[in-house]
């Protein structure tokens, strides 16, 4: 093996994602970055962002910690 094969051989290297994911792998990317650029127009602000994370968190299920008295495993509570 030459020295350049041996290099080659243990080197990383660097993949692009475009090149290893199937179709539904890109099209849940797609989706993600979509949500993740609409997160961002929303929040320009660090505030605005934390307004924008408890509205998600609400929607998806969570509530304030503070509204419970006791807690079991499984229940959405944000701080």
């Amino acid at each position: 093996m030459t020295d350049k094969e041996l290099f080659d051989s243990l080197s990383y290297k660097r993949k692009n994602a475009y090149e290893v994911m199937d179709e539904a792998e890109l099209g849940r990317m797609n989706e993600l970055c979509g949500e993740y650029k609409s997160f961002l127009d929303k929040g320009k602000t660090e505030r605005e962002c934390v307004i924008e994370a408890v509205r998600m968190a609400e929607q998806n299920g969570f509530v304030p910690l503070s509204s419970k008295e006791t807690l079991k495993a499984g229940i959405r509570c944000m701080p």
